[in-house]
């Protein structure tokens, strides 16, 4: 049925060592390998997020939203937007290009949807069935989320009769009970 195990891991641990050994490949060989692996996987994702950080610059407009509660501040400029629809909701994402420091916490973003969205007009999200959509508050640092949901409090979306600009009011809250305020005016195009 096959070899019996004899030494089970540390036995196959030795065999790949001898192995290894056999091959003229030293300690310090697989030590420079592996360096040159994190090495190769930082600069990686130091790429990435140039790259991130690059899209979200070209993304900026006239955004802005003032936090209350938990954390508070106002975030004025440097927020890239970002809308998708699809299955007839209007889907958003706001971030700032970089965290920005607020009392409190650091602002890193928000999301939101319109379900059933059909143009210009008042949505009050309280009314309507959201489904699975969910809307968070991302901040810096962040043990827990802050999420909207209709029992928190308001959750109205203005759509502008042109739909470049809506303006937003959510009251999210952490499971700890703790609540932020959010207004803002977002720029959809």
């Amino acid at each position: 049925m096959g070899e019996k195990d004899e030494g089970g891991l540390s036995s196959l641990f030795g065999k790949v060592n001898k192995w290894l050994s056999d091959q003229g490949v030293t300690k310090e060989d697989l030590e420079k390998a592996k360096a040159d692996r994190e090495r190769w996987d930082a600069e990686e994702a130091a790429a990435k997020e140039s790259d991130a950080r690059q899209d979200r610059t070209a993304r900026t407009g006239d955004s802005h939203v003032a936090l209350r509660g938990k954390v508070e501040g106002t975030v004025d400029a440097g927020l890239a937007v970002q809308t998708e629809r699809d299955a007839g909701s209007l889907l958003v994402t706001v971030e700032p290009v970089d965290p920005v420091p607020l009392r409190g916490g650091s602002f890193a973003g928000l999301t939101f949807a319109v379900p059933n969205y059909t143009g210009p007009g008042t949505y009050d999200l309280s009314t309507v069935d959201v489904g699975s959509q969910i809307y968070e508050l991302m901040l810096d640092p962040a043990e827990e989320g802050f999420y909207w949901s209709a029992p928190y409090g308001p959750g109205v979306v203005k759509v502008s009769a042109d739909e470049a600009t809506a303006d937003i009011r959510f009251t999210y809250q952490e499971p700890g009970s703790n609540r932020i305020e959010l207004e803002g005016v977002i720029r959809l195009t």
